[in-house]
């Protein structure tokens, strides 16, 4: 199992680079093949193009993920984690097995409860980003009109990375053992390929715990149709606790994208947020 030690030696390992490129390129074309397939037969918009405008541009987004966000996320945190301890023992304690109040409990009891926590802290957080400060960052991830699994990964590295950072620190605060954070890494890349895929699941009983992708695509509709509601990852109960659920029966979601004009390539996009509004 990789620890800090080995992550930040591997950053600059050019052939751990290229491993981490081709599993990234095997992942992409299974996601790629099953919700193609999945779409046929559970279709949320039917007829909706398996290749479709702007799949260039998140394909982008699909490798910056581990090669980018994913590295800049880890030397911060590494960061966090030399000047927390500044003790070498505590550290590699720390480093094997984590420390603090949740560091003695199982495994997947750890997993549980930090999918708990993060879920409340990234529904704030994806609530601060919908507000008139941050939109503009944010609204790059709801550009697509077409919406599909690998729109999932299409943000805006500020966004990304305020994310990651942020959720994850205050998990490593609380005293997770490491292992809670390498498992979390490709659950968080399925779940939100699964929530963005064109298909009609709710998950029937269950869409009032676990967010699924008819609830989180009404999140991607216009604001009068559920666009400012659902923003919890993984875990509906927290927007019914807030109340911001919105799921109806009677329909499924349509019309996704923004008012804005976000241009469609990565490079405009990267740099839309900083253009003045003209007014």
């Amino acid at each position: 199992m990789l620890g800090y030690d080995d992550i930040i030696l591997t950053m600059f390992d050019l052939t751990a680079t290229e491993t981490l490129v081709l599993e990234y390129s095997v992942i992409l074309m299974f996601f790629f093949g099953l919700f193609s397939l999945l779409a046929e037969v559970f279709p949320n918009v039917k007829g909706q193009p398996i290749l479709r405008k702007g799949m260039g541009t998140d394909l982008i987004y699909w490798f910056l993920t581990p090669l980018l966000y994913a590295q800049i996320a880890q030397w911060i945190l590494f960061g966090i984690t030399f000047v927390f301890f500044l003790d070498a023992i505590k550290y590699r304690e720390f480093n094997s097995h984590g420390l603090g109040i949740f560091a003695s409990l199982p495994i997947a009891i750890q997993f549980i409860i930090s999918i708990l926590i993060m879920n409340i802290v990234e529904y704030w957080m994806h609530r601060l980003f919908h507000g008139k400060i941050l939109w503009k960052i944010h609204s790059i991830h709801h550009s697509a009109k077409e919406l599909d699994w690998l729109s999932g990964v299409r943000f805006h590295p500020l966004n990304m990375i305020a994310h990651s950072v942020f959720a994850g620190t205050l998990v490593f605060v609380l005293g997770f053992s490491p292992i809670v954070y390498i498992l979390r890494f490709p659950f968080d890349v399925i779940y939100a390929a699964m929530v963005h895929a064109n298909l009609n699941w709710t998950f029937g009983p269950l869409r009032y715990i676990f967010a699924s992708p008819v609830f989180h695509r009404f999140h991607h509709t216009g604001a009068l149709e559920g666009g400012e509601r659902n923003f919890a990852p993984h875990l509906s109960f927290i927007d019914l606790l807030f109340d911001t659920f919105y799921m109806p029966l009677d329909r499924l979601p349509a019309n996704f994208g923004v008012v804005e004009s976000v241009p469609e390539g990565f490079f405009a996009q990267l740099i839309y947020p900083f253009k003045r509004t003209q007014k």
